[in-house]
Formats: C-alpha cells, structure tokens, sequence
C-alpha cells in the first residue's frame, strides 16, 4: 500500500501530502477485518452441549446442539441433567468462598507469575537502553 502511495502521490522526503491521512486508516481497517470475521464466526458457533444443559438448563437444544455435531440421533435425558445440576459440585458461584476453597491458589499462583514476568519483560523493555 504504501509503495503504490508513493507512486501515485510523488512527494519529497521532508514533506507529507494531505492524502498520507488516508493511508493509515485504509491500513488500520485492514487490520480489523481479521478481527470483525473472528467475532462473527464466534457468535455463529453453538455453545457447547454442556454448558447448554447445566447452566443455560435447556437439556433440548443441547441434546440438538450435539446430534448437528455428530451427525447421529441423539435424544435429551432430563433426568441426568437434573441429577448432575442438583450435585453440591456443581453449585458454587464464580468468586465464592467455594470457589476461592477450590481454585484460590491456582488462580493466585497464575496471576503471580504473570505478574512477576510481566515486570520482567517490561523492565528489560524500559532500561534496554542503559544496559547496553
């Protein structure tokens, strides 16, 4: 793109025409064609049978969800999902005193090497020019 810029707006180095502006907008809606066909092929996706028949509690359409997906019959078994939906497993909320009991120290060991790389890598970033 930019090359074909030069050749249509012949300009020299210290000065920038006008339709320069137009360049890095075509190159930034470039950019987020990727990611507008990535967030549409998504919302196209059915969700998964599981989360379908435990928290959404539609055993129906999971149970169709799957069939499309395997290409067999298959038919919706209310009283597993019921079962599996009255465990005491499967009860704990995101970010309860249950789920911190089950998941807190993974959760916290994950965010802290995250975090201590992180300071790593943007440390080394940010003084680059004084080590050398």
């Amino acid at each position: 793109v930019a090359k074909a810029f030069m050749v249509a707006f012949p300009v020299k180095p210290p000065n920038t025409p006008p339709q320069a502006d137009y360049v890095w907008r075509i190159i930034l809606m470039f950019g987020a064609v990727p990611a507008a066909l990535t967030y549409y092929w998504r919302m196209k996706m059915p969700e998964t049978a599981r989360f379908t028949a435990l928290v959404a509690g539609n055993a129906k359409k999971a149970a169709m969800d799957i069939s499309t997906v395997l290409q067999v019959d298959i038919q919706e078994d209310r009283k597993v999902v019921e079962a599996i939906a009255r465990e005491e497993s499967t009860k704990f909320r995101l970010f309860s005193s249950e789920f911190l009991q089950r998941h807190g120290w993974h959760l916290l060991g994950t965010t802290s090497t995250w975090f201590l790389l992180d300071i790593a890598f943007y440390s080394q970033n940010l003084f680059q020019s004084n080590i050398y």
